[in-house]
């Protein structure tokens, strides 16, 4: 391109006013798919207590089993998998709905081990843990679009499945009580992040989600040499912190390479670059 040309282009850009030359388009609407990959903060509470009147279990015993048995843990966990989603964009507003489905490595446990307060010198010993293996969600979202970033907020559902064990024994009699249940949890997730276009295809993004599951329940009885004991109650909380990052690949159904801007920018310059000029 002669010097002609380029001082042109110089002229134009500067007398063009930034919402011309910069405007936003409907760049983001389209399908997509990608994938991603993170890590977080898992946070189990877990309560084992004993069912009164105890056959076995003195009062005492009941009410220090029940103090023992409530357990908070705080583990580290790793997510990873795909996911898919439509975003459709109205002025700066960008409306959307993802759905993933990640491998999710939550694990932690629990052992507390006391003396009877109501038999000096003999022990009980109480575990407890809790797993995950996979995370799924659906989740509506809605953004701002300013320039090539999408700043979003999100909440919708999560479902997983959480195994929970638990395992008593102490030196009396020796006593042991044993649970291991496996349940489908279906909860709540919420979160924000910022996804930014790469050029015309592909993106990517940075989110923050936080799960809740609920609480569940379960039991187990005492067995001794002479019989079962007394009922053993459960109760399993789970909730999780999540930080991931992803990339996505646009669909050609949308406007997000037509519209995008570097693509307007290119065609903007080269309508400028190509265009005759006479007075230089």
């Amino acid at each position: 391109m002669t010097p002609s040309r380029w001082a042109a282009c110089a002229v134009v850009l500067s007398l063009t006013p930034a919402g011309n030359a910069w405007s936003a388009g409907p760049y983001w609407t389209g399908g997509y798919f990608g994938a991603n990959a993170g890590g977080g903060v898992g946070q189990a509470d877990l309560r084992t207590s004993v069912e009164a009147p105890g056959a076995y279990f003195l009062p005492a015993d009941i009410a220090q089993i029940g103090d023992s048995g409530r357990q908070k843990t705080t583990s580290n966990l790793w997510t990873a998998g795909l996911q898919a989603g439509y975003d459709y964009q109205v002025g700066a507003i960008v409306y959307g709905l993802e759905a993933d489905l990640d491998g999710f490595g939550q694990k932690a446990s629990r052992t507390v081990s006391e003396m009877y307060n109501s038999a000096p010198g003999v022990t009980f010993t109480l575990e407890q843990s809790v797993r995950t293996d996979w995370l799924f969600t659906v989740r509506p979202r809605i953004g701002l679009a300013v320039s090539d970033f999408l700043f979003y907020a999100t909440a919708g559902v999560a479902e997983t499945r959480i195994k929970y064990t638990e395992k008593f024994t102490d030196t009396f009699n020796p006593a042991l009580a044993t649970d291991s249940v496996s349940k489908t949890r279906i909860g709540w997730i919420a979160g924000a992040g910022c996804e930014y276009a790469l050029n015309d295809r592909w993106s990517i993004k940075g989110e923050y989600l936080y799960a809740d599951f609920g609480r569940f329940s379960n039991s187990s009885v005492l067995q001794m040499p002479a019989g079962l004991g007394d009922k053993f109650n459960h109760s399993i909380g789970l909730d999780a912190h999540i930080v991931r990052l992803g990339l996505n690949f646009r669909f050609d159904g949308g406007e997000f390479g037509a519209g995008h801007p570097a693509a307007r920018r290119v065609r903007r310059v080269e309508d400028m670059t190509n265009a005759p000029i006479y007075a230089f």
